[in-house]
């Protein structure tokens, strides 16, 4: 399986992430499927509208999608689709940075409401996935000592487990790291 056409600066920034230059540990394919892993798929959001002055004139060419880190437009419409209230897609002058969910019409929107389907990724979580798969690959990995020269191996893999748990940390995905959780609990000040 050939890893998305959309998915490539995703996969770049993941592969920096875990120092995976020269794909040496991880296929294209491999990091799409732990990046997959921390996706949310999201429909009809809306878009916040960043007002610009420009030569005393308030114009409406940025758009700012509510995540970060988004698939990209080359995957098709089941991965990206931009519309107005209308559902009419809108594909041509505007330029996007997915990386940072902006995007910048070339023409005055005169702050009509445009929306977003599309898929966003948690690279932080992907990457302490991906941390975690790498030190199993160096669990075996052990110390030892030749003529009074000490090779200390093991120390990969308490490396790879304490980038894991610090990008792990950084997550947003709800109930991970830094992540939003919820909770249940009874007020005890409201009596029925």
């Amino acid at each position: 399986m050939a890893a998305r056409d959309g998915m490539a600066d995703l996969i770049s920034q993941l592969r920096s992430m875990v120092d995976d230059s020269g794909s040496a540990y991880f296929t294209d394919d491999r990091l799409q499927v732990i990046l997959d892993n921390s996706r949310l798929d999201f429909f009809h959001q809306g878009l916040t509208i960043q007002d610009q002055q420009i030569d005393g004139t308030v114009v409406y060419k940025i758009y700012q999608a509510p995540y970060q880190n988004l698939e990209g437009s080359a995957t098709g419409a089941a991965a990206w689709r931009l519309h107005d209230s209308q559902g009419t897609a809108l594909t041509s002058d505007l330029s996007i940075d997915f990386l940072r969910g902006i995007i910048t019409f070339d023409n005055d929107q005169k702050g009509s409401a445009r929306y977003l389907d599309g898929r966003a990724y948690d690279l932080n979580y992907a990457a302490s996935q991906a941390w975690r798969e790498m030190a199993g690959k160096v669990a075996a990995y052990y110390n030892f000592t030749i003529e009074n020269r000490s090779y200390t191996r093991a120390q990969w893999y308490d490396h790879c487990m304490a980038l894991a748990d610090n990008f792990e940390n950084e997550s947003t995905l709800p109930g991970v790291g830094g992540g939003a959780s919820w909770a249940e609990y009874e007020r005890g000040d409201f009596l029925p």
